[in-house]
């Protein structure tokens, strides 16, 4: 037995069953639902209404049933690395674990940033278009997440549980009290008008068809907590009721938000990343209660902080398991709470070096786009090769119980899965099709090439990683031992 393998299977003793329903419905909701997606779909005007539902039916109930009842055929600690595995053998598993990874550098100075112009609101509101105080607290407020997340599952759920609660349930209420206070008490029109010819989708409008995979990303995560699979209890069922539960909550609270959104403010107006607290700060000051606007900002600031440090726990885990034989012994050895802490070092010195490279940008709000659109498709890749494994699961593997099945026998997997396949490559090409912004010839060329290289980077990267590593094992494996 090799030395790493021990090293697992102490890992594996120290996982306690201790996710229940509760924990799984607040970690779904605190990691899938954010402040920050409201104002970008507000920004589309009265269609939002339109492609929230649409987003739900095409991308998050397909996600939802299939990981459920993968969850519950192979209810590893790993999710869907153990999933494709199964599927398509450790090389597809470990590309797929590892765009999730990288998704995710981008997907964190993309949340932080939200955090960063929101913080601003609490000191002095020109702040949010300062670069060096977004960066500054991006790469401070990561750093403090990265300490810690080093401490453990226990100590981070704690932390997400209270901040939570406090930052988005609570801030989450108090706008759709506002759209409401706003619209029926001080009598005041609404900003965007509601009607059915405005909430049906305006298809000559390309900004609201791309907008489409950005709502469908707001979507995602729901496979999340299946990561974490040896550490729920009464797997299957919690793993189902939870999921249920809190779709319910999430798709609720995502088109009261952006209705109240509307009402507030014209989507002219809206900024992507500041929209939340410009309504917030102008309805306060118009009622007198101008001394709220900073304890709300505090709020959002820390429920968003909740929601980012859930998201870190799940992919690194994830690239634990994945590659126990793959990246060097001293990147993934567990420390006493069982976490892969070199690991998640080395994952916040990454992502301050994309902040301060990023941070180059014209504005915040450039910045913020561009984070946006690389997040969008570094982690569509891993959501594809799910909905193909769950079809070449279900057809070769017919015979593994799955408890939390996908009803409609063949039909219905394949339909399911179908609907997921072709709404993630909607959401994958979406993007490349370049904005009214850019004008230029030299403007869409330089969009294309970013959106381009990323992804292909860093897959040659995943790539030549898996390579070496099998190579050296190969190697190893040939060379006979000596006694």
């Amino acid at each position: 037995m090799t030395h790493q393998h021990q090293q697992h299977q102490q890992h594996q003793q120290q996982l306690s069953k201790s996710l229940r329903t509760k924990d799984l419905i607040g970690i779904n909701v605190t990691a899938i639902t954010s402040l920050r997606w409201l104002p970008i779909a507000a920004s589309m005007g009265a269609s939002a209404m339109f492609y929230w539902p649409l987003a739900l039916t095409l991308f998050f109930i397909p996600l939802g049933r299939i990981t459920a009842e993968m969850a519950s055929a192979w209810p590893k600690q790993g999710g869907f690395y153990v999933w494709i595995k199964e599927a398509y053998g450790e090389r597809v598993a470990f590309l797929a674990a590892w765009f999730y990874f990288v998704s995710n550098l981008f997907y964190y100075p993309m949340l932080i940033t939200f955090c960063a112009v929101t913080l601003a609101f609490v000191f002095d509101p020109a702040l949010k278009d300062n670069q060096l105080f977004v960066a500054s607290v991006i790469i401070a407020t990561f750093c403090l997440l990265t300490i810690l997340n080093i401490k453990g599952v226990r100590t981070s759920k704690l932390f997400s549980q209270i901040f939570g609660f406090l930052g988005l349930f609570m801030p989450g209420v108090l706008i759709l009290f506002l759209g409401a206070y706003s619209l029926f008490y001080l009598g005041r029109a609404p900003a965007t008008t509601y009607t059915l010819q405005t909430v049906l989708p305006d298809l000559s409008s390309l900004k609201n068809i791309l907008l489409l995979s950005t709502l469908m990303l707001a979507m995602s995560g729901i496979e999340l907590t299946s990561i974490m699979g040896e550490e729920i209890e009464r797997g299957p069922h919690t793993f189902t009721l939870s999921t249920l539960i809190s779709g319910v909550i999430i798709v609720t609270l995502y088109m009261g938000g952006t209705l109240s959104l509307g009402v507030l403010i014209p989507k002219e107006e809206m900024g992507v990343a500041s929209g939340i607290m410009d309504a917030m700060k102008m309805i306060f000051e118009s009622t007198g209660l101008a001394f709220l606007t900073k304890s709300v900002a505090l709020l959002i600031f820390l429920g968003s902080i909740a929601t980012l440090n859930v998201w870190i726990l799940g992919p690194i885990k994830l690239i634990f398991e994945s590659s126990k034989h793959i990246l060097p012994v001293f990147l993934i050895k567990p420390n006493q709470h069982g976490m892969p802490q070199n690991i998640i070092i080395m994952q916040a010195v990454f992502i301050s070096f994309i902040v301060l490279i990023t941070s180059l940008m014209p504005s915040v709000e450039a910045f913020y786009q561009l984070l946006i659109v690389m997040t969008t498709l570094t982690s569509f890749i891993p959501y594809l090769l799910l909905f193909s494994t769950f079809l070449k699961l279900r057809k070769e593997k017919p015979s593994v119980p799955r408890p939390c099945k996908v009803p409609g026998g063949r039909g219905g997997a394949l339909l399911i899965g179908t609907m997921g396949i072709l709404a993630v490559l909607l959401a994958i090409i979406l993007p490349f099709i370049p904005a009214q912004e850019f004008q230029s010839s030299r403007e869409i060329l330089i969009y294309e090439l970013q959106i381009i290289l990323g992804p292909f980077i860093f897959g040659v990267m995943g790539n030549a990683i898996y390579a070496r590593r099998a190579s050296i094992t190969k190697h190893t494996s040939l060379v006979p031992s000596q006694h």
